[in-house]
């Protein structure tokens, strides 16, 4: 049985669909790119919503908490959708937040290299940046947990091949890694 709530998120995800298409060839990559952090600006940050603006290794990224969550030794990296070629940490903030209340834990986000201005495997390679940069700080492979979006999904093998290369380089794997694929 579907539940109200899913049926007003899709409901809400087709209105955006309808306002903001994304990956329209008729609209320039950039406008799209730009619409879509502008949609980011709209959401309403959910209740002590907090938002710190950090390098994760070089990369822009920030880590988003909700409520009183202090853990420094259990995270989640989310790797924000939109195939590798749009989106940002601003687009994603929403998402990020909505993961951190439910996990109970701080969400790290960061805006990979986008394509096509950064050619395949760039965005893998930063989310391979992301987790050491993580496992830099002193966390272990299994207090990382990983969520990929589902804008991503015919993606989504490549931040968990990421992890892998990350293991077979010297690193570690993270020990929650989900990807979910959703699509209204």
């Amino acid at each position: 049985m579907v539940s109200p709530r899913s049926v007003q998120i899709r409901a809400r995800l087709e209105q955006k669909k309808r306002i903001v298409p994304l990956f329209d060839p008729s609209i320039s990559l950039a406008t799209q790119r730009a619409e879509l952090d502008k949609s980011g600006k709209w959401a309403v940050p959910l209740p002590s919503q907090q938002i710190e603006p950090i390098s994760v290794g070089g990369i822009p990224g920030e880590w988003v908490k909700v409520g009183t969550q202090t853990s420094s030794h259990q995270v989640l990296l989310y790797v924000h959708g939109c195939a590798f070629v749009a989106g940002s940490c601003l687009s994603s903030t929403s998402v990020a937040a909505r993961l951190a209340e439910v996990c109970e834990l701080p969400v790290l986000t960061f805006n990979y290299r986008l394509a096509p201005e950064y050619s395949f495997p760039a965005a893998v390679e930063d989310v391979i940046v992301a987790y050491r940069w993580l496992l830099a700080s002193s966390l272990l492979a299994h207090e990382i947990a990983q969520a990929v979006d589902s804008a991503v999904r015919d993606h989504a093998s490549s931040s968990a091949r990421a992890a892998a290369r990350a293991a077979q380089t010297g690193g570690s794997q993270p020990q929650g890694q989900r990807s979910q694929s959703w699509s209204p």
